[in-house]
């Protein structure tokens, strides 16, 4: 019994000094400031990043308005082209009419200079 009582001294022994080892050192330093500060690096980090992702999408947002103005530009110079080649279509018939207007004036001219000369001869 004896020999038992000394296992259990032991054992107690063993565990307060591991209790000890474990709680009461000193040399265990705080840790607190330092992972507050990484924490707080880490919040910023993550703010500048979103700020980041925010301008990535004003940004992104800005690029697909050039995109739909420039479209919208490229369809209103096909219209205006359009517009163009059918202006100059009625230009060239405007000149086809005024050729064939002078050249039957022309005509209508010299019958009625030939109408005149033969009153003239009559």
């Amino acid at each position: 019994m004896y020999e038992k009582k000394q296992i259990m001294a032991v054992v107690i022994a063993v565990v307060l000094c591991a209790a000890f080892y474990m709680f009461g050192r000193a040399d265990v330093h705080d840790n607190g400031n330092p992972a507050d500060d990484a924490r707080e690096q880490l919040e910023r980090v993550g703010t500048e990043q979103q700020r980041a992702i925010d301008s990535i999408e004003r940004i992104r947002n800005g690029l697909d308005d050039s995109t739909t103005t420039v479209e919208e530009i490229a369809d209103s110079n096909r219209e205006t082209n359009c517009a163009v080649e059918h202006a100059e279509s009625r230009i060239r018939q405007c000149a086809e009419i005024v050729a064939d207007s002078q050249q039957r004036i022309s005509e209508c001219l010299s019958i009625c200079e030939a109408v005149r000369s033969q009153k003239a001869q009559n």
